[in-house]
């Protein structure tokens, strides 16, 4: 792109889970969703890849091709774009020439740091060198999504420049100085946890086996970091719900195991679906946009539903997240599923009786 002037980009934001057309348009390109591997959609929630950001590397050749001449680009990301969105974003301006991205081996090892954190991997540093949680931190007083992408990618960009100075990313995250508020976050936790329920399952493992361990259940807690927090302290899983209200009132649930654990929730989504599909059916409101079914194999993950609970198989089925839910006037990720109901399932499909809670 030598003696061109770089494109001036556009961000636009739908609900997780949204697939992208079957043709993208010249000058739009899709990150970290659009539920397809094709030319212009570069999703990793389809399986095979760690991050999308890792994805959009691997295909820089293609994505310099795609971009050249284009004198606007629209980037499509999902709504609350996270850092794996935000890193993929960022890279396609620095390939489109946009902005001056560090040298490859800082690009190599930031896109490394992105697919551990959107894996689930949590470190043993120091809280305030870790990438995902100054990210997640910084951006908690964006104002709207577009904020957010701006906001991650300054802080990238600040970064990458300390990392063309000679530090290491570790240095360089820590550079931005939160450790006050990650202290103060880290108290919010402490109440948090003493809130927390705690109970008992058997979860198979990757291996085909099962181990008992238990369930720590957090609802509406008060820390934002709180999956760092809990990784450090707490071997088994984690179910995070928040009230979102409404009526009938509904609720963001995510489920999760440490990626390196050995455990997965394997058939969790799938049952999680079907008492999704339970409640909708007793229910005398309207499905949710999203919920309509379509033709079988026409839905995400070849399914009958545009958005049904997302089962974890672009992470290694370490986590398990609610359906997102496509309103335009206000799109989230929901379930019509009490913290109860996500309690009880996990009590039936992984069931830890007498025999088997020896560890």
């Amino acid at each position: 792109m030598t003696g061109m002037a770089p494109p001036t980009f556009r961000h636009r934001f739908v609900t997780a889970g949204t697939a992208a057309p079957h043709s993208v348009p010249a000058g739009e390109l899709w990150l970290d969703v659009g539920n397809a591997a094709a030319e212009g959609v570069y999703d990793h929630h389809q399986g095979g890849a760690s991050s999308t950001a890792a994805l959009v590397m691997d295909r820089a050749t293609e994505i310099i091709a795609r971009t050249a001449g284009s004198r606007e680009l629209t980037l499509v990301s999902h709504t609350a774009p996270d850092l794996d969105a935000v890193t993929a974003a960022w890279l396609v301006s620095g390939l489109a020439g946009a902005r001056r991205s560090p040298p490859e081996a800082a690009l190599h090892r930031i896109v490394t740091a992105v697919a551990e954190h959107d894996q689930g991997h949590e470190d043993d540093g120091p809280l305030d060198q870790n990438l995902g949680m100054v990210f997640n931190l910084l951006l908690l007083d964006a104002a709207d999504d577009t904020d957010r992408m701006a906001r991650g990618m300054a802080l990238l960009d600040n970064i990458g420049r300390r990392m063309a100075g000679g530090c290491g990313l570790a240095q360089a995250v820590a550079a931005e100085g939160l450790g006050p508020r990650i202290a103060a976050e880290a108290a919010a936790y402490a109440i948090d946890r003493a809130e927390a329920e705690c109970f008992p399952v058997l979860l198979p493992t990757r291996t085909g086996g099962a181990r008992a361990c238990d369930v720590l259940a957090f609802v509406d807690p008060r820390c934002a970091l709180l999956k760092h927090f809990a990784r450090r302290s707490h071997d088994g899983a984690l179910l995070v719900s928040w009230e979102l209200g409404g009526s009938p009132p509904e609720w963001r649930h995510i489920v999760s195991v440490d990626p390196d654990s050995g455990l997965t929730l394997e058939r969790l989504g799938d049952a999680l679906e079907r008492a999704e599909r339970a409640v909708e059916a007793a229910s005398t409101v309207p499905l949710r946009p999203g919920r309509h079914p379509v033709a079988p194999g026409r839905g995400r993950f070849g399914g009958d539903l545009p958005s049904p609970w997302y089962d974890g198989r672009g992470h290694r089925h370490s986590i398990v997240d609610s359906p997102s839910i496509a309103d335009p006037a206000r799109p989230r990720c929901a379930s019509l599923l009490s913290p109860a109901s996500i309690r009880e399932t996990m009590r039936r499909i992984y069931p830890r009786t007498p025999e088997t809670t020896a560890r």
